[in-house]
């Protein structure tokens, strides 16, 4: 069942500048979207679009990071809000899994031609952490070409894309998911670990050439199961993976993608 679009979204023009990269430029836009997600069985990406009714779109990326910014700006958790409680819900259209939904967006990364990530990724290293060159796609155009950070805890944005920036490892444990979508046994009075102000955490895995990786979204604890937070998950492909307990959210066609302009 689709839901109603019961929220909006308005999105001013700015343009900022990432070195190395280049400049992102937003324009200005204002769509309405569902606080509630619709939720799929399990369903691939491209599934998910053939069956979208004429005039809607499903968010991007950047369109949930605007959503978040915009809360976090007003001094909100996005954790606690209502439009992100869907990604904490386990069960879904798949309710034989105990795992959060995968939210799939209109955001893709793809493999540059010619790149080999294997041979050619330490040519991208800023102190000591290693970076990996991906074309950004929105739909299937190709709108953008970024360095994309290993997994971690998100302490810097590709805001206008909604695609971390930067990366960094959470206190005391370098192994980030280990059953992270699972729904912790029970819940602890412990205190949340030193990661604060923080909310939000990233799952990359790098892929082949010729295999496209959606950037969904996503619920998952941290290290000791103490406190939940959002999560990046770019490591479905958007063809031939139909995670289960698949969900999108539903918004006008009037999201304006950014436009990308290359460091020379």
């Amino acid at each position: 069942m689709l839901q109603p679009l019961d929220m909006t979204l308005d999105v001013r023009e700015y343009s900022l500048t990432y070195p190395q990269v280049g400049t992102i430029t937003q324009g200005a836009y204002r769509a309405g979207y569902a606080s509630q997600l619709t939720k799929l069985p399990r369903m691939p990406y491209d599934k998910v679009m053939q069956q979208l009714p004429a005039g809607y779109a499903i968010s991007s990326a950047g369109m949930e990071r605007a959503i978040q910014k915009a809360l976090e700006d007003a001094g909100i958790d996005p954790r606690e809000d209502i439009v992100f409680r869907d990604l904490f819900s386990p069960g879904g259209l798949s309710a034989q899994r105990r795992a959060y939904p995968f939210q799939w967006t209109t955001t893709g990364l793809r493999v540059p031609k010619g790149w080999d990530d294997k041979h050619d990724r330490t040519k991208y290293r800023r102190t000591g952490k290693k970076f990996w060159p991906r074309i950004v796609l929105e739909g299937d155009r190709e709108v953008a070409e970024l360095l994309i950070p290993g997994s971690g805890i998100v302490t810097a944005w590709y805001e206008p894309l909604g695609i971390p920036q930067e990366t960094a490892a959470p206190a005391r444990h370098e192994r980030l998911f280990e059953f992270s979508r699972d729904v912790p046994p029970q819940e602890t009075t412990a205190p949340p670990l030193t990661h604060e102000p923080y909310t939000t955490h990233f799952e990359f895995h790098p892929a082949t050439a010729g295999k496209d990786i959606a950037v969904g979204r996503s619920g998952v604890w941290d290290i000791d199961r103490r406190r939940r937070c959002l999560l990046v998950d770019a490591h479905y492909r958007r063809i031939g993976d139909a995670p289960f307990n698949s969900a999108y959210r539903l918004a006008e066609n009037t999201i304006v993608p950014p436009v990308f302009e290359r460091s020379a």
